[in-house]
């Protein structure tokens, strides 16, 4: 009786643990022959993502968002890019919500140099530069001009092995709040 018992048990387990060995077998193959769906690689170069939580499980990072929201901002992003190549970066484009026109970007690079390894977006041309406090840490403010001519202001800051950069057609004092409210992830 007992030896049946432990023969019927075998057979089921066997059975159980069938399913799970065989799909990931038909999942190397798959795999190894290059025809994993595009959705579960890894994104090399920019992608465009639908919501902050797809770019932000992509990339492997926690994205910081702005705290303080004003009105003038629509919400979702217009668009949100990310990638992990050349360097791991998320980018969120942001339309005002009344005339649909781009006037916040933000962009935030997982990077250990001390130095911004891309240009700060939007700017063609320098006007000023200064340091500024962006919570506890040093940030730079940039005032520049876009092609076009039309004045734009920029922070870049350093936290948590993580490049923050918060480009915007608002004045300066619109751009510093929106900065000093995002938190960068420790």
């Amino acid at each position: 009786m007992m030896t049946i018992c432990i023969k019927d048990w075998l057979r089921e387990t066997g059975q159980i643990l069938l399913a799970p060995v065989v799909t990931g077998i038909v999942a190397l193959v798959l795999f190894l022959l290059g025809l994993v769906p595009a959705h579960l690689e890894k994104p090399v170069g920019l992608r465009e993502y639908d919501s902050v939580e797809e770019a932000q499980a992509a990339v492997g990072f926690k994205v910081a968002v702005p705290a303080y929201f004003p009105s003038y901002l629509a919400w979702p992003p217009a668009r949100i890019e990310a990638q992990l190549e050349p360097v791991p970066l998320v980018k969120m484009l942001f339309l005002s919500a009344v005339d649909r026109e781009a006037i916040l970007l933000i962009h935030q690079i997982q990077a250990d140099s001390p130095d911004l390894p891309i240009p700060i977006p939007w700017i063609e041309t320098v006007r000023q530069r200064m340091i500024v406090a962006v919570n506890t840490v040093s940030g730079e403010l940039v005032i520049g001009k876009r092609a076009n001519g039309e004045i734009v202001n920029a922070l870049h800051w350093r936290a948590g092995g993580q490049h923050f950069i918060v480009v915007t057609i608002k004045p300066v004092n619109e751009l510093l709040r929106l900065a000093q409210s995002m938190h960068s992830p420790d």
